[in-house]
Order: C-alpha cells, then sequence, then structure tokens
C-alpha cells in the first residue's frame, strides 16, 4: 500500500511537472472580422460579406464562405506582421493561418507571355509563388497552380512529382493535401475576369468561380525581440489601369486570415528547484502517512 501511495503521488507530480515545463501561450489572433491593427503594414479588408462589387460582379452564392479576410495582395507584395510578446524564457513560436488564393494561379507554367512588361513575369506561370518570413529569414516560399499548371509545393502522397520537383493534383482535386481546405474550394466568391482566348475543355472562362484555400502552420526556435512575420507573393501577373482597362489584382492574388501566433515558454530554473522541492515533499509526506496506518 505504501508503495501503490508513493507511485501515485509521484506520478501526479511528475504530470504536472511536465505539463508546466513547456507552456504554450496565444499572444495574437485574428479573423478580420474588423478592420486590421496597426500591426499589420497593410490593412485592406475583402471578402464576400461586403458589397459584391467590391470584390466580383455577379448574383450571390449562397454555398460561398461567408468570411472577411486580410487582402487582396499580388504581384511582389510583401505584407508584414510585427509583435510584441512576452520574451522571457520562450523557446519556440508557432505560426498558423489560411492563406486564400484567387483566381488563375499558373503553378510553375512555363508558355511564354507575348511582349511582357519590364520587371513582370516573362511566362503565364510566373512561377507563381506564395511565401513568408519569420525575423528576416524565409520560412516557406513555393509555387501553387489551381488548374492544368504543376507547382512546387507537393504534400501528401501519390502527388506525382517530376524530376523537376514539382507535382499536380490528381484527377480528384487535393484530397491527400491535408492543409488543403477541398470543401470551400472556389467558394470565396471571386471570378475570372479575364477573356483566355482559349476555349478549350477545363481552360476557366470568364465568370468562372476559382479560389483556394491552403491552412500554413509553422513552428520555429524563437530568435529573441519582437516577432516580425513577411508574406508575399512573387511572379503573379498585375495589370495597369491606365493601360488595361481593369483593376490591378484583376488576374492573380491571394489573402490572409484565421491568423494565429502562439509561443512556447519553459520554466526558469528557480521554477525547477520548486517543482523538484514539492515532489520530494509530496513523497515524504505519503511516506509518513503510511507509516502512521501500519
Amino acid at each position: 500500500m505504501k508503495t501503490r501511495c508513493t507511485q501515485l503521488l509521484v506520478g501526479v507530480a511528475l504530470s504536472a511537472w511536465g505539463t508546466y515545463a513547456s507552456a504554450a501561450i496565444t499572444p495574437y489572433t485574428a479573423t478580420f472580422d474588423t478592420p486590421a491593427g496597426a500591426e499589420w503594414s497593410m490593412g485592406g479588408i475583402s471578402g464576400p460579406a461586403l458589397p459584391l462589387s467590391q470584390t466580383n460582379p455577379g448574383p450571390p452564392n449562397s454555398f460561398r464562405l461567408q468570411t472577411q479576410f486580410l487582402g487582396e495582395f499580388g504581384g511582389t507584395d510583401d505584407v508584414r506582421l510585427r509583435l510584441t510578446v512576452p520574451q522571457k524564457n520562450v523557446s519556440s513560436v508557432t505560426l498558423s493561418f489560411d492563406v486564400y488564393m484567387l483566381r488563375t494561379w499558373d503553378g510553375n507554367d512555363a508558355t511564354p507571355i507575348a511582349n511582357p512588361r519590364p520587371n513582370e513575369p516573362n511566362k503565364i506561370g510566373g512561377p507563381d509563388i506564395f511565401g513568408y518570413k519569420y525575423n528576416g529569414n524565409t520560412i516557406f516560399e513555393e509555387s501553387f497552380s489551381h488548374g492544368a499548371g504543376r507547382q512546387t509545393y507537393c504534400v501528401g502522397p501519390n502527388r506525382g512529382i517530376d524530376s523537376a520537383g514539382t507535382c499536380q493534383a490528381p484527377a480528384n482535386g487535393y484530397l491527400q493535401d491535408p492543409t488543403y481546405r477541398y470543401a470551400v474550394q472556389d467558394k470565396l466568391g471571386f471570378k475570372v475576369l479575364l477573356d483566355p482566348h482559349d476555349t478549350r475543355p477545363g481552360v476557366p472562362q470568364v465568370g468562372d468561380e476559382m479560389s483556394m484555400v491552403y491552412h500554413l502552420t509553422s513552428t520555429i526556435p524563437y530568435t529573441g525581440g519582437d516577432l516580425t512575420f513577411d508574406f508575399f507573393s512573387r511572379g503573379l501577373q498585375v495589370h495597369d489601369p491606365q493601360l488595361d482597362g481593369v483593376p490591378r489584382l484583376s488576374d492573380e492574388s491571394w489573402g490572409l486570415d484565421n491568423v494565429t501566433v502562439s509561443v512556447t515558454s519553459v520554466p526558469e530554473p528557480r521554477t525547477w528547484t520548486l517543482l523538484l522541492a514539492g515532489l520530494l515533499l509530496s513523497t515524504l509526506a505519503a511516506t509518513r502517512r503510511s507509516r502512521l496506518r501500519h
């Protein structure tokens, strides 16, 4: 009986100790149901919850994901999030968010663009890249496709990775990719605006709804100081409203939603000492009670 009692208390104490040893706190979340705060370098809000004239023309779709998000962004836009967090004993940082990829992302499609403008992509595919950095260090940078183009972001089994490191979604969609929100594909209310001048089967036409949602997560060792995250795109086609007569982001754009930043901290040495002392005292007390009973 004495041994069991002691073992029970030791187990409880060790369990509490292990739980306390690495405590995760979430100092920041944003769903963009209200305007973005000053922590964001670019703070425009979009989404079907706004008048459709601010997103795309067309009748409301009852199956659309009714959400607002930070965006739209495109081209070579960089969007910065800067946070001040408790810095004492922080060991790691976890960033989690949804990225909305709107309209005709082409992945690594190598089809040339006739007469490209200076400093803009010379291929249809760009490549179309989304990425993010932590405190100036690139954590993630991949190309994405919503269509026939191949992409470098290859997650899940049976993605058909080729010798160039690209892959293509299977015919039934991205069901094998745990980061892809298949249930809300093409349900953000964003439509193809530009005539592709290509009527082949499968080529998106004006009015077709096109959008993808990925849920991305990274855990990074804490490097000290404030937290700075940079979200960026590269290779996305943009338009000059004066020359083309259409809005800048009529072809390929993106946005952010459901952003969460959490940090994991470890106790100070003094805390470890107190926990050990408590464990020893609990064990001694259990032993003493057991002796008195016998």
